[in-house]
């Protein structure tokens, strides 16, 4: 399983974040100009989901065991859910 989301311009005014084939954001544009600053924006999100994700997982594959890895997982889950995320 891929844990790095993939950037997608459907060259049709949309631009998706999906992660392992599963929808994560959206933005559209109707600009060229506009769809240059939404693409800026999917990959700081990327950056982003990228920059939080990594610490979790580098523990997990670690080996670590400290009472609070569950509780960052709940965190990190949370906000997905906020997010709309599925």
């Amino acid at each position: 399983m891929s844990m790095q989301p993939r950037v997608t311009d459907n060259d049709n005014g949309e631009i998706h974040v999906s992660l392992n084939e599963k929808f994560l954001r959206g933005w559209s544009y109707q600009t060229d100009d506009e769809r240059r600053q939404k693409m800026l924006l999917a990959r700081e999100y990327v950056e982003g989901w990228c920059d939080s994700v990594h610490p979790m997982t580098a523990a997990r594959d670690s080996g670590f065991e400290d009472d609070n890895y569950p509780a960052i997982l709940a965190i990190h889950e949370a906000i997905r859910q906020a997010r709309g995320g599925a």
